[in-house]
């Protein structure tokens, strides 16, 4: 089966990769996807976070066990905006994200809430893919990944998610089952969609 241009379907040019990205795109063997040229392109995951280290071992577990490729804004070179490199991230280099809701900013009644550009790249990032995918209402291409200690505001209550951190105090690796499926089928889903 063939699969049609998912991450590139909305580049008017092509943008070159930045150094540290091309090397890493020569280390590794990623999954690809067609590009509308009939080229080979990484499929690519788009890692939002806040500050904690969790997204660190998200995108070594997405790279190393499910070998798509990655992109997380806040380690990307240049000097754009935070909203530009997101913007580009999304719109020209991602087919997916996943979000990771930590319980970052403390507030003063005792809260404990994610970072307002994690809610911020999450609504951009459903956004566009819902557009981009508008075709296909199965095809959910964000996967939130959430601290059961994070609040979330009440708009993001019907949204479903992948919970750690509970009562037992588990980290973040005890939702690689479920984001490796949840992957996977963004993956098969996009490659049908697009064939």
């Amino acid at each position: 089966m063939e699969v049609v241009g998912a991450n590139r379907m909305f580049r008017g040019v092509t943008v070159p990769m930045d150094g540290r990205r091309e090397v890493m795109h020569q280390m590794k063997t990623y999954r690809k996807v067609h590009d509308e040229n009939d080229d080979k392109t990484d499929f690519t995951v788009f890692i939002i976070h806040g500050h904690s280290k969790d997204w660190e071992i998200v995108q070594r577990h997405i790279e190393s066990e499910l070998k798509f490729a990655t992109i997380v804004s806040m380690t990307q070179p240049g000097g754009a905006t935070i909203n530009a490199k997101v913007r580009e991230a999304i719109w020209h280099d991602a087919d997916c994200a996943v979000g990771i809701l930590s319980p970052d900013d403390h507030l003063a009644d005792g809260t404990l809430n994610a970072r307002p550009n994690v809610i911020y790249e999450l609504g951009l990032a459903t956004g566009f893919f819902d557009y981009r995918y508008w075709g296909d209402t199965r095809l959910d291409a964000v996967l939130m990944l959430k601290h059961e200690s994070t609040l979330v505001p009440t708009d993001l209550y019907g949204v479903e998610y992948i919970a750690y951190g509970g009562a037992l105090g588990e980290d973040i690796r005890v939702t690689f089952d479920a984001v490796d499926r949840g992957l996977n089928r963004i993956f098969k889903q996009i490659s049908a969609y697009f064939s």
